[in-house]
C-alpha cells in the first residue's frame, strides 16, 4: 500500500502502490519518525476509500485523488472556489441580456470586456490589483487596432479608459451581489498616458461647412480624411444648395427609390430625426391632411429595456408635398416609410437585429447620393441633427423648446449644442460696441 525508504540524497520517499496509483514522493521532514506518521496516515486514508464505497474520492480527479491521499485536504468545491474574470464576465453579460437591453447594447458590454477576458482570463476577479491593471493599461497603449476603419493605428487613451471602465462595471456588479474580496477602488490608482494631439485637433468645432474646407486647405489636410468633417454644420444656405443638388439628381429618372431618399434626407433636416428613428417612421405616423401636420416619432436611444418613446413632431409645411409625392409611389400593402420594405416590422413591433440593417442601408444610399459632389466626405445623418439643434439655439430658442422640438429627455445634450455660429458670435460682439 504505502512503503517508505530513504534515497541517494538521504530524503524519505514514500511509495503508494494502490487505488489505481504508482507513485512516489518526497517527504521534506529529515525524521523518520514524522516520515513513518505521514506513511501512516496514507495508508489509513486509503483503507477509509476501500471500505466506504460511497466516498466522494471516486468522482475527484485524478489529481485531487492523489493530492486528497498524500495531505488529506479535500478540493474545493466548485460554488467554493472565486469566480474568475472570465466566468465573471460570462455571468454579467448574461445579466444584460436577461434585462432585454437593446441588442447593440448587450454586443457593446462583450465587445469591450474581450481584452480584459484575454489578459485575465482564469485569474480571480478578487486578486485583480492596481499593479496589475497599470501592466494591463500599459499594453493597450501599446497594442494595435486590427479591425475596422481605424486599423493600423495605436489604441486612444479614451479607448483604453472605456476597456477598463468595462471591467470595473464587472467588478461593482459582483460587489452589490456580496461577492467576497471585491474591491472596485483598485481602478482609482490608474493613470493613462496623454492623448497625441493629432492634425484634427487644431480644426474649430462646431464650425459651418464652408469654413471647415477653408481650415482643412490652410492647414494641409486632406478633406477625405477621416473625422476632417467631424463636429460640424451647415448653414441655412448651404443645406438649401445641398438639398437643391439632390433634388435635380435624385429626381431626374422619379424612381420611388430616388424620391424616397430625397424625402428621407428632407424629413431629417426638418425634424433632427435620428438615421434609427427614420427606419420606425410608417403610414399611420403621419398626420398630413390637417392645419397642423404632424409626425410620431418612435424613440429607442437611451431607452434600454424601457418600451419606446412616442414624439409627437410638428412638420413644416413645406415637407408635405415631398411626402405626398413618396405616399403616391410607396406599395399600398408597404407601411414602413422610408425603408424600401416592411421586412423589420414584427408582430406590430420592431425586429432589432433587421432594424438596424435597415440604418445601415440609409447610410450607404446617402453617401452614393452625395458622391461626386462637393459634400461627399460630409454624407452622415447626423450631421442634419447637428444642424437642426444648433441652428435652433443659434437663433434664440430657449433650451426648453429645442428639447421639445428635437425630442430630448433632459438639458444634458441642450448642454452639448450650446455653441454658437460663427455668423451669431460676430453679431453678438459687433452690438457690443
Amino acid at each position: 500500500m504505502a512503503s517508505l525508504r530513504k534515497n541517494k540524497h538521504g530524503q524519505w520517499v514514500i511509495s503508494i502502490q494502490s487505488l489505481g496509483f504508482n507513485t512516489t514522493f518526497c517527504t521534506k521532514t529529515p525524521s523518520k519518525v514524522d516520515a513513518n506518521r505521514l506513511r501512516r496516515n496514507i495508508e489509513g486514508r486509503v483503507d477509509r476509500v476501500k471500505l466506504d464505497g460511497t466516498h466522494p474520492f471516486y468522482v475527484w480527479p485524478k489529481a485531487d485523488q492523489l493530492a486528497w491521499i498524500k495531505t488529506g485536504k479535500e478540493p474545493k468545491r466548485v460554488e467554493d472556489a472565486p469566480i474568475t474574470v472570465a466566468m465573471a464576465i460570462k455571468k454579467y453579460v448574461e445579466f444584460k441580456e436577461s434585462q432585454n437591453r437593446a441588442l447593440n447594447t448587450t454586443r457593446g458590454y462583450d465587445f469591450h470586456l474581450r481584452p480584459a477576458k484575454r489578459r485575465f482570463g482564469e485569474i480571480p476577479l478578487r486578486d485583480i490589483t492596481a499593479t496589475l491593471l497599470q501592466d494591463w493599461v500599459i499594453e493597450l497603449a501599446k497594442s494595435t487596432i486590427t479591425k475596422g476603419a481605424n486599423r493600423g493605428k495605436k489604441l486612444s487613451v479614451k479607448s483604453q479608459k472605456v476597456k477598463v471602465d468595462a471591467l470595473k462595471r464587472v467588478m461593482r456588479h459582483f460587489q452589490s451581489l456580496g461577492e467576497p474580496g471585491m474591491n472596485d477602488r483598485v481602478f482609482d490608482a490608474i493613470t493613462y498616458g496623454v492623448a497625441a494631439p493629432d492634425e484634427l485637433s487644431h480644426l474649430t468645432p462646431w464650425t459651418d461647412f464652408e469654413r471647415r474646407l477653408g481650415e482643412l486647405e490652410r492647414l494641409g489636410i486632406d478633406p477625405a480624411t477621416e473625422g476632417a468633417f467631424k463636429r460640424m454644420i451647415l448653414t441655412e444656405s448651404q443645406l438649401k444648395e445641398q438639398l437643391g443638388y439632390l433634388e435635380s439628381k435624385l429626381f431626374q429618372d422619379g424612381t420611388l427609390a430616388s424620391t424616397r431618399l430625397y424625402a428621407t434626407i428632407y424629413f431629417c433636416c426638418v425634424t433632427g430625426a435620428r438615421r434609427s428613428e427614420l427606419t420606425r417612421v410608417r403610414r399611420r405616423d403621419l398626420l398630413l391632411d390637417s392645419d397642423l401636420p404632424l409626425v410620431t416619432l418612435l424613440k429607442r436611444k437611451g431607452r434600454k429595456d424601457k418600451d419606446l418613446l412616442m414624439q409627437k413632431a410638428v412638420l413644416p409645411t413645406k415637407l408635405v408635398p415631398v411626402l405626398q409625392r413618396l405616399l403616391k409611389l410607396l406599395p399600398d400593402a408597404q407601411e414602413s416609410l422610408f425603408t424600401s420594405d416592411d421586412k423589420h416590422l414584427a408582430g406590430g413591433g420592431f425586429s432589432e437585429r433587421v432594424e438596424r440593417s435597415k440604418a445601415n442601408y440609409l447610410s450607404k444610399h446617402l453617401i452614393a447620393a452625395l458622391k461626386g459632389s462637393k459634400w461627399e466626405n460630409t454624407a452622415g445623418w447626423h450631421l442634419y441633427r447637428h444642424t437642426f439643434a444648433s441652428r435652433l439655439l443659434a437663433n434664440g430658442y430657449s433650451k426648453t423648446d429645442v428639447m421639445e422640438l428635437i425630442g430630448w429627455c433632459s438639458d444634458s445634450m441642450a448642454q452639448r449644442y450650446q455653441h454658437q455660429t460663427f455668423d451669431r458670435k460676430a453679431a453678438i460682439v459687433n452690438s457690443l460696441i
